[in-house]
């Protein structure tokens, strides 16, 4: 499986705008089970139902929200997978955009790997 672009964005070099994907640099360790009914091992599977009527809601119906407090909560927009988050990094003159790529890199302490997009 190849890997997914976590973030997709730009990159601001001076005037030159330089879009860039960002993937997770760490490892998913988590051992994946599958869900079986105990009686006779037959697969289950899990469905997303409403708690007020118990109907099944259907993926593109379906938003993720956060709560802020007991009556309000932030929700997200179906293209939306998190808060878009704007940071400057002051990067000053580089003779490649792969040396700017590595200080970004060294930015994010390594969780991260910024590449190149190519659109």
């Amino acid at each position: 499986m190849s890997a997914r672009a976590i973030w997709k964005g730009e990159l601001v070099l001076g005037k030159r705008k330089v879009p860039v994907k960002m993937y997770s640099a760490v490892q998913d360790q988590v051992v994946h089970f599958h869900l079986l009914h105990d009686k006779d091992l037959t697969p289950v599977e899990q469905r997303i139902v409403r708690k007020d009527n118990g109907r099944e809601v259907p993926k593109e119906a379906q938003r993720k929200a956060f709560p802020l407090d007991g009556e309000r909560a932030v929700i997200l927009e179906p293209d939306e997978q998190a808060p878009r988050i704007m940071a400057n990094v002051p990067l000053g003159p580089f003779a490649s955009l792969e040396e700017a790529l590595s200080v970004i890199e060294k930015h994010l302490h390594g969780v991260c790997h910024c590449a190149p997009d190519q659109r």
